[in-house]
C-alpha cells in the first residue's frame, strides 16, 4: 500500500502522525503536571495539618497596657460634685446627706412639730428632722411605702407602730401616715432606745444601718446638732 502512495501523501501522512504525536505528549505532560502540583502541595501542608492536629495551640499571655492617662479634678460645694477629666466634666450624684437643704415650706410647716416632739420627749429637733430629710425626703402626711414595708413620713414598721404610736396633733387618732403623729412617735422610739446617751444606737436601732446613722448624723449636725 506504500507503495502505491505518493510522496505528497507519505509526506502529509508523517506530518499528521508527527502532530498527533505532539498533542498526545502535551496532554499527557498536562497530566503528569497537575498529578505532581498536587503531590507537591500534600507534601507541603500535610507536616503542618498534621502538626497542629496532635498538639496544642501554644499559649500566649498578653499584658495590656492602658492607652491613655487620666487626670482627675473633684470639686465639691455643698449640695453637688462634679468630676473634672481631662477637662470634660462628670456630675456625680451626692448622698441624700450631702444634698439636703432645708426649704421655706419645710421652715413654715414641719419645724414647730420637730420641736414640740423633741422638747416632749427629750431629743433633739434636729435629729427628728434630719430622720424625716433621709426617710421621705420630709413628705408630708403619707402612706408611702419604701423600705422593707415600713410606711408613712418617718417610715414605720406597722408592727413596731402598735408599741410606739403617739396622737402628735391631738385629733384623738394614732395614725402612722399622719405627719405629726409620725414625727412624735420617732421622738418616742429614740428615748426608749436611749437616745440621751448614745444616739448613734438609738438611730440604729430606728434603721439598722451604719450608713444610715452616719447620714442622719450628717445632716443634724450641718442643722446644729452637737453630739
Amino acid at each position: 500500500m506504500m507503495g502505491m502512495m505518493s510522496e505528497k501523501e507519505i509526506r502529509q501522512l508523517n506530518a499528521a502522525t508527527a502532530r498527533n504525536r505532539t498533542i498526545i505528549e502535551q496532554r499527557e505532560y498536562r497530566r503528569s503536571s497537575k498529578t505532581l502540583g498536587t503531590a507537591l502541595a500534600l507534601a507541603v501542608t500535610l507536616p503542618f495539618m498534621f502538626h497542629s492536629y496532635i498538639s496544642p495551640a501554644p499559649s500566649v499571655e498578653t499584658h495590656r497596657k492602658p492607652k491613655h492617662t487620666y487626670q482627675a479634678t473633684i470639686k465639691t460645694n455643698d449640695t453637688k460634685q462634679e468630676l473634672e477629666i481631662n477637662g470634660a466634666n462628670y456630675k456625680i450624684k451626692m448622698p441624700e446627706s450631702a444634698q439636703y437643704k432645708p426649704n421655706k415650706r419645710e421652715e413654715d410647716e414641719f419645724h414647730p412639730i420637730y420641736v414640740n416632739a423633741g422638747r416632749e420627749y427629750g431629743v433633739p429637733w434636729e435629729v427628728l428632722r434630719s430622720i424625716h430629710s433621709v426617710e421621705t425626703g420630709r413628705r408630708d402626711s403619707t402612706l408611702i411605702r419604701r423600705r422593707k414595708g415600713a410606711v408613712g413620713p418617718m417610715q414605720f414598721m406597722p408592727s413596731t407602730w402598735k408599741y410606739f404610736a403617739v396622737d402628735g396633733n391631738g385629733d384623738g387618732r394614732y395614725r402612722i401616715g399622719d405627719v405629726h403623729d409620725s414625727i412624735h412617735a420617732a421622738a418616742r422610739y429614740l428615748r426608749a432606745h436611749d437616745a440621751r446617751s448614745d444616739m448613734p444606737h438609738a438611730l440604729w436601732h430606728y434603721n439598722h444601718s451604719w450608713r444610715y446613722v452616719s447620714d442622719v448624723v450628717h445632716i443634724a449636725e450641718r442643722l446644729g446638732y452637737k453630739r
